[in-house]
């Protein structure tokens, strides 16, 4: 689990400092001058509009949903839910999607993210209310 680090040691170090940090700067402070949490704010304003669908929730997954900052930060930039997890989605989505082409897994889509639901923790983070005032939706 803390291989990244090297050890739990330095592994609780950088815990430690990201919770120092997000309590010196809140992500709410971050969202509405960070570069990057607007940018996904834009991002997902642009998904929805090309797509022709009301986004109602933020789905970020792979090492960035590690970063309660940054899964904080993108729900306040965006005024939507950040459901953050799984870390290793594409590795545990190409298992499904093989074991679906050999008859071991007959599931459809729906039921295949529900398996994941159920077998993986996911974390929601909710937009701070004082985030919301220029939030457009």
């Amino acid at each position: 689990m803390f291989g990244l680090f090297g050890s739990k040691d330095a592994e609780n170090f950088a815990i430690e400092l990201v919770r120092d940090f997000s309590k010196r700067c809140p992500p709410a402070s971050l969202s509405q001058g960070g570069k990057q949490t607007d940018a996904f704010a834009r991002a997902v304003e642009d998904a929805g509009r090309l797509s022709g669908r009301t986004i109602d929730v933020v789905h970020l997954v792979g090492g960035g949903a590690r970063n309660e900052l940054l899964c904080q930060a993108t729900a306040d930039a965006s005024g939507r839910p950040v459901i953050a997890g799984p870390v290793e989605a594409t590795a545990i989505g190409n298992v499904l999607v093989q074991a679906r082409s050999h008859g071991w897994v007959e599931d459809d889509l729906d039921a295949l993210r529900a398996l994941i639901r159920t077998t993986h923790s996911l974390r929601r983070y909710e937009p701070h209310p004082s985030s919301l005032a220029g939030v457009r939706r």
